[in-house]
């Protein structure tokens, strides 16, 4: 069973916190998150496998959306001044962006095995958009992951680096990450193509 809790150091909302929690908690309820999560933790386990880390590792997936980016991150453990990806789960951080070089966070997500944590903003609003777009993005990811990538135009979903040659920019993705998702995702031995014709085993 898979429930969902409130961060108490976030911020309350506007108007009735348990209205807001509940409206939120409907909408995270989605398959299609945890597919995200399972998907997401495949990469980034594999992505880490056998290293360790002296701070938090830069390991992301920057997933686009309308007009946000969900920035999905590994949870991690910190023991003896020794950081490692330890497969618990996911964190999904919602930015709102407004243009190329301003964006605010407006919800951030917790999904592990059996728990969703949510800290969402005081602005019920706000926080009930992300969380839709958020579903939405993990809908169209769990059918293709590249479909969602290459509405990237400018940096790089996997690595975050600016994307200067238009067959990068029509991808999402830099030449180098696309060689480690490919890889990656042949391992689950699902397969498709993206709109650009390129094979991409899944």
């Amino acid at each position: 069973m898979t429930t969902t809790i409130r961060d108490p150091d976030c911020g309350t909302g506007i108007g009735e916190p348990h209205r807001i929690q509940s409206d939120l908690d409907e909408l995270l309820k989605s398959d299609d998150i945890l597919v995200l999560r399972d998907i997401c933790m495949a990469f980034f386990g594999s992505a880490s496998e056998g290293k360790t880390y002296a701070r938090r590792p830069s390991l992301a997936l920057r997933l686009p959306h309308d007009d946000f980016v969900m920035v999905v991150k590994p949870t991690t453990r910190h023991e003896g001044g020794i950081v490692t990806v330890d497969q618990r789960g996911i964190v999904i951080e919602c930015l709102r962006r407004f243009d190329d070089r301003k964006s605010a966070k407006w919800l951030t997500v917790l999904v592990t095995s059996d728990v969703r944590k949510l800290c969402w903003m005081r602005n019920e609003t706000l926080s009930i958009e992300a969380a839709t777009a958020l579903v939405e993005m993990a809908g169209f990811f769990a059918i293709d992951p590249f479909f969602v990538m290459e509405k990237n135009k400018d940096n790089c979903c996997c690595c975050g680096k600016g994307l200067t040659d238009e067959v990068s920019r029509a991808r999402g993705i830099g030449p180098e990450c696309l060689g480690r998702l490919n890889m990656f995702f042949s391992s689950l031995s699902i397969s498709t193509t993206n709109s650009h014709g390129d094979k991409c085993d899944q």
